[in-house]
């Protein structure tokens, strides 16, 4: 064979291929060993080339395990790439689903309130069966409240609830099971045993008889040292009012009146102030009497014009004579903005005494505080919107002890600084008075000693300081949580006042010097007052 023959048909190599032996050791051989066998270097046992066997293009036994792991950590990369994705969105969708710390505050206090109305409703020796479908409702959807995550107390005590409702209610009665379960869609008719639901689940509006037999044990009489207003409970042991019916008393002289409890429940009991706004005129006072079921606030806060209304109060009839928890009638006439605040105005008969009642729909449920009454016309008087009333007690049940002293705090100067101010007017009048009377008496030909010879010891001052008043005087005097400028201004306005009695008690001198000493005293009056605006930073005339 030439050369050239020899170069052009070469004799081909043989291909590699790779067989596996038992042991596991893979072994490289070639195209020749096919249908053969070869031994194994590792085990010394003989493996079979198969017929179709896999070749390795790339005789480097190395480079081809190199290659074989490269693709088998890539693989292994996506994969892992894939789970940490997979895993990323289900946090992400695990968190967005988690509740706000506003929502858990929300549902604590709703669980709060639920749970204390049941622990208030199995404290009572008999107890209205028809309110425990509320009850059952209220606790067993607080209690299912997503973001609640404690909540075995109050299981237990729906739990009793409902063991205590099986104890009272009658044998065979078909809203036994339907309230214990929490369905309270179909009340049972007492022909056949059974009891009725509360009106307010019912449908169609309740006689006036009826809103006053369920509500009036809630409205309480205020009384103070000068005043008397209305008041209701709408929570657990929180009694709402207007501003203006504890402006300017004593809150260690404050009492409360139920009106239409038995002798033993009217009172009198003391109160603690827990919150005030002055710009919507409410207050809101608590009082430790558990048993009181409160009144309820209607659900929905939309003016309805022409609605039927029923207010409770008890107005002055006299400055000895009380009506107590007296009832009117009226319809809810239109809105009004006055002074930038908005009120619904009543068709309604009013009267002093009745400031701080509810205003009762037609389910007894609240929709408005009695507030104002018109000067001149009769039977027109406002009231504040129960939205406004919900937002207070939203604030209420957000307060905090330190919150709660300053509220009392703020009272106590406001209630010191406006009853020395209603003493000084008093007392500035009558020394005026007693001026014009010198005045005349030198004009008959007479003296200014002989016109004040002639006054009625009786007709003098004759304002005595209340007990109360001794006490907050005493107890502001020593308060180091007031400034120490707001308490020697009110010291100093104080002891202004004094003076100025003191001039009507035992008056002296001539016409001359006693108009004068009235204009000094007056002046210091309105110096100090002055200074105590800006330091309190409100208008003293407005208190």
């Amino acid at each position: 064979m030439s050369q050239s023959e020899d170069m052009a048909s070469p004799n081909p190599t043989p291909a590699p291929v790779r067989v596996q032996c038992r042991c596991g050791k893979r072994l490289i051989a070639n195209t020749s060993h096919i249908g053969k066998r070869i031994r194994c270097p590792g085990c010394g046992e003989t493996v079979s080339v198969p017929a179709t066997p896999v070749i390795v293009v790339n005789n480097n036994p190395d480079t081809a395990r190199s290659t074989r792991r490269k693709l088998i950590t890539i693989e292994s990369l996506y994969v892992f790439t894939g789970l940490v994705a997979v895993a990323s969105i289900a946090f992400v969708v695990w968190y967005l689903s988690l509740p706000t710390p506003a929502e858990i505050e929300s549902a604590r206090l709703r669980l709060h309130a639920a749970n204390a109305a049941a622990q208030e409703w199995l404290e009572i020796e008999d107890p209205d069966v028809s309110e425990a479908s509320e009850i059952v409702m209220n606790l067993e959807t607080a209690i299912s409240d997503r973001a609640i995550t404690k909540n075995t107390a109050e299981k237990q005590t729906l739990t009793q609830v409902k063991q205590k409702l099986a104890k009272l209610t009658p044998a065979g009665s078909s809203n036994t099971s339907k309230v214990a379960s929490g369905d309270i869609s179909t009340p049972g008719s007492p022909a056949q045993g059974g009891w009725e639901l509360p009106r307010f689940l019912s449908s169609g509006p309740m006689t006036t008889e009826e809103i006053i037999r369920n509500s009036e044990r809630a409205v309480v009489m205020i009384k103070g040292d000068t005043s008397s207003g209305t008041g209701f409970v709408i929570d657990r042991n929180l009694i709402v009012t207007n501003k203006h019916v504890i402006r300017g008393e004593s809150l260690s002289a404050l009492e409360v009146y139920f009106p239409s409890e038995p002798t033993s429940g009217k009172g009198p009991f003391k109160t603690t102030l827990v919150y005030e706004d002055p710009r919507l005129d409410l207050a809101v006072l608590e009082i430790d009497r558990p048993e009181v079921r409160p009144l309820r606030l209607a659900n929905s806060t939309e003016f309805r014009r022409g609605l039927d209304v029923v207010v409770i109060g008890s107005p002055g009839l006299d400055q000895q004579t009380v009506l107590e928890n007296a009832v009117s009638r009226g319809i809810l006439s239109t809105t009004a903005n006055l002074d930038g605040i908005e009120y619904h105005q009543l068709s309604i008969a009013v009267n002093p005494g009745n400031s701080g009642g509810p205003v009762l729909d037609d389910q007894g449920c609240v929709i408005g505080v009695v507030t104002l009454k018109s000067p001149t016309k009769e039977a027109v008087a406002f009231s504040i919107p129960s939205a406004d009333l919900k937002k207070c007690l939203g604030l209420v049940k957000q307060q905090s002890a330190a919150e709660r002293e300053t509220v009392q705090r703020n009272h106590t100067i406001r209630s010191i600084t406006t009853r020395i101010i209603k003493r000084e007017r008093i007392n500035e009048r009558i020394m005026s008075l007693y001026a014009e009377g010198m005045r005349a008496s030198i004009a008959a030909g007479g003296t200014a000693s002989g016109f004040l010879d002639k006054l009625d010891k009786r007709n003098k001052s004759n304002l005595e300081i209340n007990a109360a008043m001794k006490r907050d005087l005493a107890a502001f005097a020593i308060d180091s949580t007031i400034s120490e400028s707001i308490r020697s201004k009110i010291a100093d306005l104080w002891a202004n006042q004094l003076e100025i009695e003191s001039y009507i008690d035992s008056p002296r001198g001539t016409l001359l010097t006693y108009e004068a000493k009235l204009l000094e005293l007056s002046d210091t009056h309105k110096r100090l007052c002055n200074s105590l605006e800006t330091l309190l930073g409100y208008d003293l005339d407005d208190e």
